[in-house]
């Protein structure tokens, strides 16, 4: 799977579903519900991208107004 990350540096408002992104990592969820979501970027590879889970921080994250472009290549 190929990922292309663009951010853009505009403030988003936190209503769900939203991107979040975890700066120290670059780290991208998709919060689909608190503290709940998809992984879509993990530059440490400690999360698979598509990897669910319900035990984010998510507090730790800061809304990502960006673009993620996924595709099969």
């Amino acid at each position: 799977m190929n990922i292309e990350v663009k951010e853009n540096k505009a403030t988003i408002s936190k209503e769900y579903p939203y991107l979040g992104v975890y700066k120290t990592f670059k780290s991208i969820v998709l919060f689909t519900e608190p503290n709940c979501g998809f992984c879509l970027s993990d530059d440490i590879s400690t999360f698979k991208v598509g990897e669910y889970s319900n035990k984010w921080v998510e507090h730790m994250f800061t809304p990502f107004n960006g673009t993620v472009i996924l595709s099969n290549t």
